[in-house]
């Protein structure tokens, strides 16, 4: 009988393996399959060549120009993926994620081509495009496409005239994860597929009202509030959910000083530390003025 009990455990186990190995087979190859198919499929997404008009305007080369260049790309945030430097850098390299790396945008080695013209700057900055029009990745060009044609020159007068930086950086790849959600569109890293490319662009910010000038600049806190700016599920799987910047939410409850204090610090009224997706040092960079305007459309809304 005891004999009997090991037989029938013997090929109990046998079975056991047996149908383990089969759903773990099946499995892989399920994820293979997934994993392949995801791959081709962004990678078409990537290599779709766009019709764009590109409009050709002059740079200003004076001295308030470039500075008014530096101060959008410091309140934009282009440092934390091209360097404070604009001379590029990794900001993510591993198996899942991929390498994801903001390009060196100055003529130094490693940098842009000798011949890079303001429309390849329009193109990148605008439309989310390289020069031969297919999609950039990560560029936060879908809000760039509301940036007026004179902030837009300002800052492409401040990007020409950079110090070249000798650093060769390597192209943006995505990894395992980072491909399976943009193929279950979970994330945005492709902005040229959301901007409509023939809408012509605003020659000058509303500035008629501070509210006018707030809805004008909140197009950079929209990727993740929203359009409405009532905030809404998480960006991407693990990420914070984005909150209620209008008058129903926290803001609508603090005063311009303490709003502006806590853009600047990134410490909330209360004491509390804002959430390290909410990119408060490229906000500490905002002028009291632009500040004003963002309270002022917020509590409109």
């Amino acid at each position: 009988m005891f004999g009997q009990f090991c037989i029938d455990k013997t090929h109990f186990m046998k079975k056991f393996f047996k149908i383990t190995g089969i759903i773990l087979s099946v499995l892989f190859l399920v994820g293979t399959a997934f994993h392949f198919c995801a791959t081709y499929a962004v990678d078409q997404r990537l290599q779709k060549k766009y019709t764009v008009t590109t409009e050709v305007f002059p740079i200003p080369r004076d001295s308030a120009a470039i500075a008014a260049g530096k101060h959008l790309v410091d309140i934009k945030g282009c440092m934390d993926c091209h360097a404070e430097n604009m001379g590029g850098k990794i900001f993510a390299d591993e198996f899942l994620l991929g390498t994801m790396a903001g390009p060196n945008l100055t003529r130094g080695k490693g940098g842009i081509p000798a011949d890079y013209s303001t429309v390849d700057w329009v193109k990148a900055i605008h439309n989310g495009l390289n020069r031969e029009n297919r999609p950039l990745m990560v560029m936060p060009s879908e809000e760039n496409s509301r940036m007026s044609r004179q902030d837009l020159q300002n800052m492409i007068a401040y990007l020409m005239q950079l110090p070249p930086v000798d650093n060769e950086i390597p192209k943006s790849k995505m990894g395992v994860m980072i491909n399976a959600l943009t193929f279950l569109n979970q994330i945005d890293l492709i902005p040229a597929e959301k901007i409509d490319h023939q809408k012509p662009m605003i020659v000058e910010a509303d500035r008629s009202t501070p509210a006018a000038f707030g809805k004008y600049l909140s197009a950079m806190c929209s990727g993740c509030h929203r359009q409405d700016m009532k905030g809404g599920p998480p960006m991407a799987p693990g990420f914070p959910a984005p909150p209620d910047l209008t008058s129903t939410g926290a803001v609508g409850k603090w005063t311009q000083e303490q709003f502006s204090s806590t853009l600047k610090t990134g410490v909330r009224p209360d004491g509390t530390t804002l959430d390290s997706s909410m990119p408060w040092q490229m906000t500490k960079y905002y002028k009291e003025e632009e500040l004003q305007a963002l309270y002022e459309y917020f509590k409109s809304l």
